[in-house]
């Protein structure tokens, strides 16, 4: 349908009844300077907090009252901003700050890298910067090898920039990729509406509905990137709607011409490098095209074949032996819904109370979003606004749960995949149309719920801090490790929540007690010292060894329930009293033995 000539029977889009004002300079100059106080109010209370102090309630048990009223005031000014109907700069600004400001909080608040996965993923660009090459075959995190886009990117650029080590860098990562999402959610949304203020509130609920922690140094985070990208780029340009409204003049590209052979090539790259860095995005970004081309949402076929093309080549190609040893695991879980579910969801009566509370939050977190696009979606048919392209690709991602567990994590990966339409659906409750969202109710309600959903965000995300966040010992003790150890040594660790494999991966076995087999790791605990004597001292396996055990493993524990709890105190005081081991380092509640008498 061409959206310059809608007819009054006709579904319209927002650009056909946005009736927008320019803001009058003094009151932006108010507005600017309001938003640099609360930013400087919020820099100066983060400096207070103390990491060491970091409760069962994580990063928001250590910050300072003030810090919250900084997000409450930044989040308030954007709603004041919403009432005159700025044409962007203002509410960009508002959002942009409260990006930086909430998701930008670990970088700032931590002296080292959040999450132990994260390091992990800084040794796999430090085996490529070492080696120049990855080993699809590697015993030590194989999968990363067989999707290495990311990470050889990376290695590229500490290369490029004589960085030793991606740790130096790595911590910023969620303050540019949360900034790199908006930029492709505004490319996306502003093909559709004119009217700022849904495109900003659509973005800004996105980023407070974004808990599951995608946004860190990951293949994931730059491969959904990518794909928000890809999907920009179709809806926008090659739309089987027109764009000949007045507001949305000049998206159509001249067909042969270098802006249309441009930005055809930069989606081919993005699928390319899509196809080479993760194992479900692919899969996702194929439906997705799919189901935009099925159901007429664009108008060109030409990009489905390519990313199936570059799927199945990669799959086939360099990834070929990871996913024939794995095909039986994937064809078990499809269709298994309830267990793809089952190995999502937690265990309450496992996790601890404070652990609980967060987890409850988080899915009324989720639940809320989705509910306000409910709202928002029979809102915009009530004002005949099309919602034929948000629906589907909102949709899409949940259908994942079908195919796969993914490790357990599928149903955070298909909510993250969802969250951004679901919040242009959220954000339409307010502003279906140009003329909308003027009374004051609709500012109450949107800068209430706007408040809700940040308080949720906070523990949501940022609840758990206590077990993915490392301190000055838990470092110098992994890095000890690595120093010490031969090639071919044995490592033992109580759980992975501790900063490791930061470099080195290739060279090391790690054995981690709280994935042992019940029956296993019951042996371990009837005799603690003699147990794990008899595993370093394999000399036919391991060239030596050590025991790592540090206080976010005890944090883990604590906060999910494991089966250790309360046995690694047992199991250090038994190596402690064994005349078979030897403290090697110690600090703080970190310490690592070594074994220094067979068994």
């Amino acid at each position: 349908m061409n959206r310059a000539n809608a007819s009054p029977d006709t579904e319209t889009t927002d650009s056909d009844t946005y009736v927008g004002a320019d803001p009058v300079p003094i009151d932006a100059i108010r507005h600017v300077l309001f938003l640099l106080a609360a930013i400087v109010l919020w820099a100066l209370s983060l400096s207070r907090a103390d990491e060491s102090a970091l409760g069962d309630y994580g990063l928001i048990s250590i910050l300072p009252i003030t810090s919250f009223v900084a997000l409450a005031a930044v989040t308030i000014g954007f709603v004041a901003a919403c009432r005159f109907d700025w044409r962007g700069p203002v509410l960009a600004s508002y959002v942009l700050a409260l990006s930086v400001m909430l998701h930008g909080m670990p970088t700032f608040a931590y002296d080292h890298l959040r999450f132990s996965w994260a390091w992990k993923h800084v040794g796999i660009v430090d085996y490529i910067q070492r080696f120049s090459d990855v080993d699809p075959e590697a015993s030590a995190l194989p999968v990363y090898h067989n999707w290495p886009g990311f990470f050889g990117i990376n290695a590229w650029i500490s290369d490029s920039g004589g960085i030793d080590s991606a740790l130096s860098f790595a911590a910023w990562a969620p303050i540019v990729f949360n900034l790199l999402f908006i930029g492709a959610l505004y490319l996306m949304f502003r093909a559709f509406t004119a009217d700022q203020r849904l495109i900003w509130t659509a973005l800004l609920i996105f980023e407070l509905g974004s808990w599951v922690g995608q946004d860190y140094f990951a293949p994931q985070a730059m491969a959904f990137f990518l794909y928000l990208l890809v999907m920009a780029i179709l809806l926008r340009w090659f739309s089987s709607d027109s764009h000949e409204s007045a507001d949305l003049e000049g998206d159509e590209l001249p067909a042969g011409g270098l802006a249309a052979f441009t930005v055809s090539a930069v989606m081919v790259l993005s699928m390319i490098v899509i196809a080479s860095s993760h194992q479900l995005t692919p899969i996702i970004t194929v439906a997705a095209i799919g189901a935009l081309v099925v159901f007429r949402q664009i108008r060109v076929i030409w990009p489905l074949y390519v990313m199936i093309g570059v799927t199945v080549a990669w799959f086939l190609g360099p990834a070929r032996g990871f996913v024939l040893d794995n095909v039986t695991n994937i064809a078990r879980e499809l269709g298994g819904v309830q267990a793809n579910l089952d190995n999502t969801i937690v265990d309450f009566g496992l996790i601890s109370s404070a652990q609980r509370t967060i987890s409850i939050v988080s899915r009324l977190l989720s639940a809320s979003i989705f509910g306000l696009a409910v709202l928002g979606f029979l809102h915009r048919r009530l004002h005949r606004q099309r919602s034929g392209w948000v629906i589907l690709l909102a949709a899409i991602p949940l259908s994942m749960v079908f195919a796969s567990s993914y490790g357990g994590e599928i149903i955070f990966r298909a909510y993250l995949f969802a969250l951004p339409f679901a919040a242009f659906l959220a954000a339409s409750l307010w502003f279906p149309t140009g003329e909308a969202g003027r009374e004051m109710g609709s500012r109450l309600t949107l800068g209430l719920v706007l408040l809700v959903l940040t308080a949720g965000l906070l523990v949501a995300n940022f609840g758990s801090d206590r077990r993915q966040v490392f301190d000055d010992s838990e470092v110098a003790a992994a890095e000890y490790v690595l120093t010490a150890a031969s090639p071919g040594s044995l490592i033992i660790e109580g759980t992975r929540d501790y900063p490791r494999q930061q470099r080195s991966i290739e060279q090391f076995t790690y054995l981690t007690l709280d994935r042992l087999p019940s029956e296993a790791l019951g042996r371990v605990l009837a005799e603690p010292a003699e147990r794990l004597a008899s595993w370093l001292s394999d000399t036919e396996r391991y060239s030596g060894g050590y025991v790592i055990l540090t206080g976010s493993q005890r944090a883990s524990v604590s906060i999910l329930g494991s089966s250790l709890v309360p046995t690694l105190d047992t199991i250090e005081d038994s190596l402690r009293s064994s005349n078979l081991f030897e403290v090697a380092f110690e600090a703080d509640n970190t310490a690592v033995f070594r074994l220094v008498e067979q068994p």
